[in-house]
Order: structure tokens, then C-alpha cells, then sequence
């Protein structure tokens, strides 16, 4: 399921066209999109012209140059702003002159979202999960940014993967994650005693454990690289884009 910054249309979009996705969230969580059915709010509807007016008071006092999005259009819930090659030190800068106007300022990899309350993906996917019968521990939720932190809380979801964007931001989030820095050089399939999964000493097979969220996670970014690697060889458009790259994978959904 994406669970991505991107307007209420855009993710419309992925949920019709994409295989084996029937819902989404967007806008950083503030609604649930389903093809064919007008989307939904997940917290309070938002004040969008008063967020607009905070977008030009930093224009006009602090020399934001925010510069709307293309997408402005079809965003039902927030107001996006292109980053433009902005560093963190001037993005931090302006989350805090916004703080002081009443308004939360997160951003990606590739926007800078304006919002009335903090941007909380993760809560989103726990209501969605509340109201599917789903098991947050059967839960992987994967992010890239900054306003991917709700999804990388500890202790909601059985297991949270951070795309190497995220390593040097998690200073920056604006709300507190963890960060386990992955293995190098390792196979990272393995038994619980730490050989490599396959024949033993004596010739016998190691017992194959049961699927996790984790291992096909694991197994489906593997997969996924060997693909985009294999599509820029043969000199394919193909692409993996960062800024759509927020989603969750859940057993038996």
C-alpha cells in the first residue's frame, strides 16, 4: 500500500494501475484513497488557504522562494512546495519560523509540505490496519524522508526498513525513530545460529523457517535492484523513484 506525500490524485492513480494495490494513503497520511470512491479524511480537514497565506508570509518576510508545486491542484489536504535543492540547515530554518506561525513544515526528498498538525504516516497506517482487522506486527513499513518518520517509530509495526537517504536525517525528523545501521558484507539470510542457510556440516538441510515480514522485505528489495540494475544496462527508462518510495507491506492483506 503507498503511503506517500503526494496529492490525493496522484495516488489515485498508483491504486488503479498498480498490481495488487486496492488503497492508498496520501498526503502524509491525511487521506485514505480508494479507485472510484471519493477519498477520505483521517484526521480534521485542514485550512488550506491559511496555509497558503503562511507559504507567502515566508516569502514575503523571510526569503522562503517556496515555489508551489506543480500537483497544487489536486492536493485536498496540504501545500507542497518544490525543495529546489534546499540543504537541511535551511529547511530546519524554516520549520522553525513556520512553528512559530502556528503551522508544522516537514519535507522530502523532493517537496517541502505545510501542514496544520504533524504529518504522522505511521498513525494513518495503524487506523487503516485498526479498521482492517490487521496485525501491525505482520506490518514492514519502508520510508526515505523526513516525513516518513511515523513510520519509523519503534514498537508500531513488526519491522521498519529506511532507505540509506534516511541515515543522516534521522536528527531531523519530527518525530524520534530508530536507526540500526545494516549489515555489510554479510549474506543476510541465515539460520539462528549464524551459517549460511543450506546443506549443514553432516550433509543435512537447515530447517526452513517460517516467512517473515522482514526476510520478504529482504528478498523483494534484492529483486528490486537486480531489476533496476538489469534496466539501466539494457537502457530502459525504468526507475525506482525516491520520492514515492514510502509504502507498507502487510502478510495476509
Amino acid at each position: 500500500m503507498p503511503v506517500s506525500g503526494r496529492p490525493a490524485g496522484e495516488v489515485t492513480g498508483l491504486c488503479r494501475y498498480l498490481p495488487g494495490v486496492t488503497r492508498g494513503l496520501a498526503e502524509n497520511g491525511l487521506l485514505e484513497v480508494i479507485p472510484d470512491r471519493a477519498p477520505r479524511w483521517l484526521g480534521r480537514p485542514t485550512d488550506k488557504p491559511r496555509l497558503r497565506q503562511v507559504g507567502e508570509r515566508l516569502n514575503a518576510e523571510h526569503d522562503a522562494r517556496l515555489r508551489l508545486t506543480g500537483d497544487d491542484f489536486c492536493r485536498l489536504g496540504d501545500i507542497a512546495y518544490e525543495r529546489d535543492g534546499r540543504d537541511e540547515p535551511e529547511l530546519v530554518r524554516l520549520r522553525d519560523l513556520a512553528a512559530e506561525m502556528g503551522v508544522h513544515l516537514v519535507w522530502s526528498n523532493v517537496h517541502v509540505h505545510l501542514a496544520e498538525s504533524v504529518p504522522d504516516k505511521g498513525a494513518a497506517v495503524l487506523q487503516m490496519a485498526a479498521e482492517l482487522g490487521l496485525d501491525p506486527r505482520a506490518i514492514v513499513t519502508i520510508g526515505d524522508a523526513p516525513n516518513d518518520a511515523g513510520l519509523f517509530v519503534g514498537g508500531r509495526f513488526g519491522a521498519t526498513v529506511g532507505t540509506a537517504d534516511i541515515a543522516g536525517q534521522c536528527s531531523t525528523c519530527p518525530r524520534p525513530c530508530i536507526h540500526h545501521p545494516g549489515p555489510r558484507g554479510r549474506r543476510l539470510r541465515r539460520d539462528g545460529r549464524g551459517r549460511p542457510r543450506g546443506r549443514g556440516r553432516r550433509g543435512v538441510r537447515a530447517p526452513t523457517r517460517e516467512k517473515s515480514p522482514v526476510r520478504e522485505t529482504r528478498r523483494w528489495l534484492r529483486r528490486s535492484q537486480a531489476f533496476a540494475a538489469r534496466s539501466t544496462e539494457r537502457g530502459s527508462a525504468a526507475t525506482i523513484r525516491g520520492d514515492l518510495a514510502a509504502f507498507v507491506l502487510c502478510r495476509g492483506a
